[in-house]
């Protein structure tokens, strides 16, 4: 979620990665690992408004990840298939 999806709606202990443009987006993910953000064993939920963006999203954090034993998962069909 972009800044402005996060400030209208967002699941409670979720991370605003503080982003205005889906495009910012990998260099959060690796900025976010080199300041700790993630830890080993840790799981992570993504979530977008239709679900388009975290197949795209979702790839990217599991390849920048994926060698340091961290789950990424993401909600099928975004907050509106949940809420349905």
């Amino acid at each position: 979620r972009n800044s402005y999806e996060f400030a209208i709606g967002h699941f409670e202990n979720a991370v605003n990665p503080s982003t205005r443009c889906f495009s910012r987006f990998s260099k959060w993910i690796k900025d976010a690992k080199r300041q700790g953000l993630f830890e080993s064993k840790q799981s992570v939920l993504m979530y977008c408004t239709g679900g388009i963006r975290c197949e795209k999203a979702s790839i990217e954090m599991k390849e920048e990840l994926q060698h340091d034993d961290i789950n990424v998962y993401q909600l099928q069909g975004g907050i509106h298939r949940y809420l349905e």
